[in-house]
């Protein structure tokens, strides 16, 4: 690892000591192996290598092939060691100079003698390539300046050019005012351009002639009239001289300020401008956290868009966002939330809110999830009832609670994340809220356990009442423990009765369904409309053949249900499951409707092309392809559980070609 000392250090050393870039190899042998012994003797760090003069000849080819030097060899031995870069630091020493004697021209390639090989000095054009090599910011450059026309050319540095010519470029402007009442004239003749601005006009050129830091500070961070300013001054100054044929160095050097100074305005001005438009674009994403929905990932901050349409991030980075993100999301006092919160989800999602919007929000949620999952509860433990079973969600507490919390993390994670005490209870200090969100968030709170309450009353679901509401949905009878063991007993006794004793009950079963407002499919595999069946299949050879095609059809229709819905549960059960999941009506009759208009959807969808299917099923992969072309239409669009409804589509498509007879 390179100490301190290196040999590039002790060639750059030797050079500006011997004033000049090309020496004697021999002569800096020698020197280079006393420099290093000595500075080893006084303690210092160098580099191991500098110990080893046997190892130069390596050393000095590897800074050859790096572009630091050249070597000029001789019978393949070196001879003499060629250092460019001597140059950049006498240039540096002639800008020492000119800060001291400010009417100094700048220096040039002609005017120093210097014999600068032109791979080791960047060449560029003032009007088309200045302003990229102050973005480069290339330390140790040397660079020559062109312009146009026959105003002769400035040999400087890319460190120069980055922070100095600017100063020197004022300084030289300022000469100029201050030389032939030239500050009068160039008044005068701004004047008719800032009318009603007289004072302010009058005023910079007073700064410039007297403030040079200040008048430097006006480039650096300009305003709209300090831009005007030096543009038209830059221009003015450059028109008269570009007139006159014999210019004097010094009127060169005023010439040479004027365009670098405008090209200086120019590029202060344009990252001003993008500094102003990034600060705007981030207030307005500031602003955008009090818009619906109200929580927003990263990935959806990064969208905003102005009122135009117009994304954002057009006008800042992802590190600019990064960084504005962590100051909103930051407090400076441990009392308070930040301005931002982040709150993360059990399935590992991120979303930024508001502090002021987490109560409303999670107030808000509360009470739509109250509504779904009583909805999702009383129709799931009504179809239990009615199929004489019970879960343990029906009978425990604390399995309803495990049962609440799965469903709470699967349906809304976002919920889940926001039902934190700590969270709730310093948003509630954060903010001023109303005295009825004041109440309503104060209820959830176990404040002698400073927790949360049980869900089940975070939620406002009872368990005995959603089970009682359930038994108030089903015949009487069916409640009753006596009835209920004996209609088991004649169900599972009955179980072996031909398909058409299913199919003249099932339409009785139905309509009193629908008139409850119950019913979401029909009860069984084998029930269906007749509208639900297949066409007919092609005769057979032989009734054995004929009962074995159906046997081989049946039997991969059951695999397919199960590994649709993952279970071995009856299709109509896992049926009416998904449908509580994804129909966001709460009307009886209207949820039934719906559930109707999705089948009559999916079985016209069918009706056209099942022939294809009368001897072998689809796939899995084409069920999911015919599910997800069902899903995108548009009459599905009030529904938001697409994941749900894909589901239930390919298990309703199964059913219908599980109807399919085979005669």
């Amino acid at each position: 690892m390179a100490g301190r000392y290196d040999l590039n250090t002790i060639i750059r050393g030797y050079s500006l000591r011997m004033g000049k870039p090309r020496f004697n190899f021999t002569s800096f042998a020698a020197y280079a192996q006393k420099y290093a012994e000595r500075l080893v003797s006084e303690g210092e760090e160098i580099e191991p290598r500098l110990s080893a003069p046997e190892q130069l000849d390596s050393q000095l080819e590897e800074l050859a092939s790096s572009g630091i030097l050249r070597l000029e060899k001789q019978d393949d031995r070196i001879k003499t060691i060629f250092y460019p870069k001597f140059y950049y630091y006498e240039i540096h020493k002639l800008y020492k100079d000119i800060e001291q004697k400010s009417e100094e021209p700048f220096p040039s390639l002609e005017s120093t003698g210097y014999e600068i090989p032109d791979g080791a000095m960047n060449t560029v054009d003032v009007k088309t390539e200045f302003v990229e090599l102050l973005k480069k910011k290339d330390d140790q450059e040397i660079v020559r300046l062109t312009f146009p026309d026959t105003i002769p050319s400035i040999l400087t540095t890319s460190t120069m050019v980055e922070n100095k010519m600017l100063e020197f470029s004022v300084q030289k402007i300022r000469n100029y005012l201050n030389t032939h009442r030239n500050a009068e004239y160039m008044q005068s003749r701004m004047r008719g351009i800032f009318k009603n601005r007289e004072a302010s006009l009058k005023d910079m050129f007073s700064k410039v002639l007297t403030q040079v830091r200040t008048s430097i500070s006006s480039l650096l961070e300009p305003t709209d009239f300090s831009f005007q300013f030096w543009t038209h001054l830059a221009s003015s100054m450059i028109q008269e001289y570009n007139k006159k044929n014999n210019r004097t160095a010094l009127e060169n050097a005023y010439i040479q300020s004027a365009y670098m100074l405008g090209l200086y305005n120019m590029y202060y001005k344009s990252i001003s401008q993008r500094e102003k438009d990034k600060e705007n674009a981030l207030k307005q994403v500031r602003q955008g956290f009090r818009n619906a929905p109200y929580f927003f990932t990263f990935n959806s901050i990064h969208s905003f868009k102005d009122k135009n349409g117009v994304p954002l991030s057009k006008r800042f980075s992802l590190d600019d966002l990064n960084a504005y993100l962590r100051k909103l999301t930051t407090s400076g006092d441990n009392k308070q939330l930040p301005e931002v919160v982040r709150v993360r989800t059990p399935d590992n999602k991120e979303y930024f809110i508001h502090r002021e919007l987490i109560i409303p929000l999670t107030l808000k949620k509360l009470r739509d999830t109250n509504e779904i999952l009583k909805r999702e509860y009383q129709n799931l433990f009504t179809l239990l009832l009615n199929n004489y079973q019970t879960s343990p969600e029906m009978k425990n507490d604390e399995a309803f609670i495990r049962d609440l919390e799965r469903r709470l993390k699967e349906e809304d994670p976002l919920l889940s994340g926001l039902l934190r005490f700590d969270l709730l209870f310093f948003a509630l200090e954060s903010g001023k809220y109303g005295f009825e969100a004041t109440k309503n968030t104060q209820d959830l709170f176990d404040s002698q356990h400073h927790s949360l309450k049980p869900l089940d009353e975070v939620l406002k679901l009872k368990r005995e009442e959603l089970v009682k509401d359930a038994k108030f949905k089903i015949p009487l009878w069916k409640t009753i423990p006596l009835f209920v063991a004996v209609a088991k007993f004649f169900r599972s006794f009955s179980s072996g009765f031909s398909r058409n004793n299913h199919v003249r009950s099932r339409g009785e079963k139905k309509i009193k369904k629908r008139a409850r407002g119950e019913g979401f499919v029909s009860t069984s595999l084998s029930d269906m409309d007749q509208h639900d069946a297949a066409p007919v299949f092609p005769p057979s050879t032989g009734g054995a053949s004929k009962k074995k095609d159906l046997l081989n059809y049946k039997e991969a229709l059951e695999v397919l249900k199960r590994r649709v819905a993952g279970n071995d549960k009856p299709i109509d059960q896992s049926l009416g499951e998904l449908a509580e999941k994804w129909n966001p009506l709460y009307d009886p009759q209207a949820k039934a409707n719906l559930v109707e208009d999705v089948n009559s959807l999916i079985r016209d969808f069918i009706r056209s092309i099942k022939k294809h299917f009368r001897v072998k099923p689809p796939d899995l992969a084409r069920i999911e392809n015919m599910a997800r072309q069902l899903s995108e239409h548009d009459a599905f669009d009030q529904i938001k559980n697409k994941a749900a409804l894909m589901t239930y589509i390919k298990l309703y498509i199964i059913k219908i070609l599980g109807n399919q007879r085979i005669s």
